[in-house]
Parts: structure tokens; C-alpha cells; sequence
């Protein structure tokens, strides 16, 4: 019925979110956590809000308690965490029911499935709840830096005052900081995740993309056990539920979908060519890249566009959250193989298309994520939108950046003046000015302190 809350920490690392769902439920009755399966979310609450009574609708025990009295439950708790409710639907009107009589109730909602999830929300919760998304760990997180200053300095206007021997200090971006992990007397935590950080830290590029970023598969000694888990991850969690939430008629025909979007990620959404390539309907295609969509599980990314009158593209880019996945369904089992592939830049744009949406979230409102293309090719990956400032991001893998690599970040910033500062993220450990306006990091680094 009831699930005591284990403090067992030592292989558990601190999220982000966690600080935030923490000021939002104390000022808001409801706080909805949804995203993918397996990137962590009854794992933070467990180890987070020890404060309040964990039930999972995993349980059957529990499902038959509320089926027999769904307000039971509130009676007897006043901060409560609801997992996976969307397997219980009637709970909705049960939570809203409770808050609007107690407005010292505090309930914090989590689940796998957008679809049923935020339908019932809608329905039953509509003005009374938060909503956050989970993502998978990131860079920053494995090493223990919950607050990217990094990134949330960038948006300064004074950027010129960015001065290279300050920024040399966040160089070597690997190094663990206890402080900003777990508390200092729990030791034991301590060691076990610095165990974590230096499995990280040991990988190159191309391991670490591999391997995502699922919380499961980051301390992973081997790529087989990576593969293995990615596999039965398709079969039991993608395939299986998402054919049970919606009408999936033939699992070959999604998987198919699957892997031509896994070869596309990081470029230009053309669902014709998916439906050509895989030889699906171009309605059945659009029904599978919706469902993969709001199973958080892809993403699409709109063209930037003014009303300048400029000649912009502005068919979506497609993007997996997890590089590992893509990787995983494009048929890339061994490094060697990934190395040699032609799709390697796409897969590390991914990688930094997934920590650049993390630290976006950290904005409040959100920063809004968007490519610039024209239809001559002139591109730049990535234009972070904040209110009314710009980031222009470009992504290169090359431990050796050069002014050739930024022609098209500057092109945009001189027609863009509300641009604060280009950023050429790379492969490399070098920082350096490559313009007056455009500074060359680490892709890591805009995720560190």
C-alpha cells in the first residue's frame, strides 16, 4: 500500500528539477512531473520529498485501495506523491476534490504517459496545477553543478567583458565539486558518485554519446550492456506502451519510422521523405512522429524567423532527447563504426540539442529554442530566444576551431543585432575569441560553473 521512501543515495544524483519542484509546491497545491520512462523521476522523488507519502499506481495494492475510496488517501496525508497516475484516472478528481477543500494540501503528480496523463489533467486539474518536464541527466549534473552559471551568465549584455582569464579557471570543466553535490556527512554518497563522475569523465566523445544520458546507462562499464538495455528499452517501453496508448497497427512499421527519424536527427524535418524511405502512408507517419513526440522521446525545432522579409526555412529540424537512442536505431553498435559514420555530427548536435533544452528550462519564463536556415544554406544550428535576446549557437566537431567555422554565426549577428553573443560549441578542450563577438568552448563547458 503505502511505500516507505529508501534514502539509499549512493548511486542516486541530484536533478535540477528537484529545486524546482521544491519552490513550486510551496506555492502551488499540484505540481505534475511527466517525461520519458527511465530518465529518473520516481528515483528524485524518492531520494527529494522524504517529507511526503510516496504511493505508485505500479502497485496493485494501492490501485485497489483507491478504487474502494479514491479520497482515502487524503485524509489521512497531507503531502502526498502520486506516481505513474495515469493508470488510475479516477485519482484526478479525487486530488481535486482534496485541494480545493484544503488548500494545505500539497500533491505532487508523476507519469510516463503525456497522452493519458495530460489528458486528465486537463479535464480534472485545469488552473490548479504546475507542469515540468523530466529530462534525462545531464553533463553538468553527473558532475555535480546544479546551477550552470556558464550558460546563465551568456545572456549578460556586458559580454565583451567576458574576460578569457576568468574563463580559463572553468577550463578544466571534469572536476567534481562535492559541495554542490550531496551533503558533506554523507560520505559514503560522496565516494559512490565520484565513482559515477569518473566513468563519465573517462569516455571519449563518442562513448559518451553511446552511452546517452539515461540515469541507468551513464554508469555502464561496457557498450554492451548499453546496447542490450537500449534494446529491451525499444521493445518494452516504445514499442509495447506506445502501442497500447494508441493505435499502432504494425510495430515493423513504427520501428521503421523509428530509424529513418534516428538517421535524421539534427536535420530538416521532411515527413514525404520519411514516408517515401520507409514506404508508410504520409497520415500513418505523421500519426508515429506525433506519438514519438509527446512521448518525449523526439523534438522538433522551428525555423527562426522575423518579419524581415528574408527568404527563411521553416520546416522544423528533428531531434532525439538521447543521442544514445538514435544511435542505437540507426544500427551503430561499436565506436569504430560510429566513427566512420557520416551522421556523427548530427548525433552530436543531439547531444548538445539535449543540454541546451535542459538549460533552457532553467530560464524563467523558458528560453525558446530555434535553427536559422536560409534557403541559399546559409545556416546556424541553434538561436536561443529570450524575451528579446538572442543566443546564435553553432555546433562543430573539431578539437581545433577556426574563424572559417563561425562565417555564418556572424552573418546572422550583423542582421541580428538583438543578438548578445555567438557561441561555437565544440569538440575540443580550447577556449578562445574567434571575433569580437563570438567565442569558441568546450560543449561542455555551457553546461558547468
Amino acid at each position: 500500500m503505502k511505500e516507505n521512501i529508501s534514502h539509499d543515495e549512493t548511486k542516486y544524483i541530484k536533478r535540477r528539477l528537484a529545486i524546482v519542484v521544491r519552490e513550486a509546491i510551496e506555492k502551488f497545491s499540484v505540481v505534475v512531473i511527466s517525461g520519458a520512462r527511465q530518465v529518473g523521476k520516481s528515483t528524485m522523488l524518492t531520494n527529494e520529498f522524504s517529507d511526503f507519502t510516496y504511493f505508485t499506481l505500479d502497485n496493485f495494492d494501492t490501485i485497489d485501495m483507491i478504487k474502494a475510496d479514491p479520497s482515502l488517501i487524503f485524509k489521512q496525508h497531507d503531502f502526498i506523491i502520486i506516481d505513474e497516475a495515469q493508470k488510475f484516472p479516477a485519482i484526478f478528481n479525487a486530488i481535486k476534490l482534496a485541494v480545493d477543500n484544503d488548500k494545505n494540501k500539497r500533491v505532487i503528480i508523476s507519469g510516463s504517459s503525456n497522452i493519458l496523463l495530460m489528458k486528465n489533467i486537463t479535464e480534472s486539474l485545469a488552473g490548479r496545477a504546475l507542469y515540468f518536464e523530466m529530462m534525462p541527466i545531464t553533463f553538468g549534473e553527473i558532475n555535480g553543478i546544479l546551477t550552470p552559471t556558464n550558460f546563465l551568465n551568456l545572456w549578460n549584455d556586458n559580454y565583451a567583458d567576458f574576460n578569457i582569464k576568468n574563463i580559463k579557471k572553468n577550463e578544466n570543466i571534469n572536476i567534481y565539486d562535492n559541495k554542490k553535490f550531496l551533503d558533506d556527512n554523507d560520505k559514503k554518497s560522496i565516494n559512490e558518485n565520484k565513482k559515477i563522475c569518473a566513468i563519465v569523465q573517462s569516455d571519449s566523445l563518442v562513448s559518451l554519446m553511446m552511452k546517452g544520458f539515461m540515469p541507468r546507462n551513464i554508469i555502464a562499464k561496457n557498450q554492451s550492456d548499453v546496447t542490450l538495455w537500449l534494446d529491451g528499452y525499444v521493445k518494452t517501453y516504445l514499442e509495447r506502451d506506445l502501442r497500447d496508448l494508441s493505435q499502432v497497427e504494425s510495430i515493423i512499421d513504427f520501428r521503421k519510422v523509428m530509424q529513418v527519424l534516428a538517421l535524421r536527427t539534427g536535420n530538416i524535418l521532411n515527413q514525404a521523405d520519411v514516408s517515401r524511405d520507409t514506404g508508410i502512408s504520409n497520415s500513418t507517419v505523421y500519426r508515429y512522429i506525433k506519438l514519438l513526440e509527446i512521448s518525449n522521446i523526439i523534438e522538433r525545432v522551428p525555423g527562426f524567423f522575423t518579419s524581415k522579409g528574408k527568404r527563411i526555412t521553416k520546416s522544423p529540424k528533428v531531434y532525439f532527447v538521447d543521442p544514445a537512442l538514435s544511435i542505437f536505431l540507426s544500427g551503430y553498435f561499436d565506436e569504430e563504426s560510429l566513427n566512420h559514420s557520416r551522421e556523427l555530427g548530427g548525433y552530436f548536435e543531439t547531444t548538445v540539442f539535449f543540454h541546451l533544452k535542459c538549460l533552457c528550462e532553467m530560464l524563467k519564463p523558458s528560453a525558446k529554442i530555434h535553427y536559422w536556415r536560409t534557403v541559399s544554406g546559409k545556416e546556424v544550428d541553434f538561436i536561443l530566444e529570450y524575451g528579446k535576446k538572442l543566443l546564435a549557437i553553432e555546433v562543430k566537431i573539431t578539437k581545433n576551431p577556426l574563424v572559417k567555422d563561425i562565417k555564418n554565426l556572424l552573418i546572422f549577428i550583423d542582421e541580428h543585432p538583438e543578438t548578445v553573443i555567438g557561441i561555437l560549441l565544440h569538440s575540443g578542450q580550447e577556449i578562445k575569441w574567434l571575433n569580437s563577438k563570438v567565442i569558441a568552448v568546450p560543449w561542455q563547458w555551457i553546461d558547468c560553473a
